[in-house]
């Protein structure tokens, strides 16, 4: 942050900032003035800092969801696994897998990932149904990601439900997990 909004003293300068900066010193990394912020704004670091609010974020890695939705693409239980303690290896917290519902093979790789011992919190991305949440907590998953269409051509020419519908059935799914054995963070 620049010494003018902390209050720093600025280069032996009695705190007077020189005038050519428009009242602000050049940014702490040296490549020029930045544009003035008030620190009381937001709750976060200046919107200059880039990286200051990374730990406030938690990546979901999806190469195991992602990377099986394009034509000809399927990895095999072996290297789920590989690709599963090589993104833990590497430091992710959030490891996202096909939906266990989609077919017999996903959900025993499910379980088997699940069983890894990793650190990373295993998700899974299931359809918002009572059915395909609770295959997805029998394999022992750290988590759901519950995904229903919304949009009113969805709901039109998809599933043809209301948002009434959608709401309480959403909220049915998500208590799924908190009724579970596993205790669910």
């Amino acid at each position: 942050m620049c010494p003018s909004c902390t209050g720093d003293v600025v280069n032996g300068n009695n705190g007077h900032i020189p005038p050519t900066t428009n009242g602000h010193v050049n940014g702490a990394n040296g490549f020029g003035p930045h544009t003035p912020h008030n620190p009381r704004r937001q709750p976060f670091a200046s919107l200059g800092d880039f990286l200051s609010n990374v730990s406030n974020f938690k990546i979901i890695e999806s190469t195991l969801r992602e990377g099986e939705q394009f034509a000809n693409a399927f990895f095999d239980t072996e290297t789920k696994i590989k690709i599963a303690r090589a993104l833990d290896a590497f430091g992710v917290e959030y490891i996202e897998l096909t939906s266990p519902a989609s077919s017999e093979q996903s959900r025993k790789d499910c379980e088997i990932i699940c069983n890894l011992g990793l650190k990373a919190k295993i998700l899974t991305h299931v359809r918002c149904h009572m059915d395909d949440a609770r295959v997805a907590v029998e394999t022992g998953v750290d988590g759901l990601d519950i995904v229903i269409g919304t949009s009113p051509q969805l709901m039109q020419h998809s599933h043809g439900k209301s948002m009434d519908y959608i709401r309480d059935t959403a909220l049915e799914v998500k208590a799924l997990p908190k009724d579970s054995a596993k205790s669910w963070k």
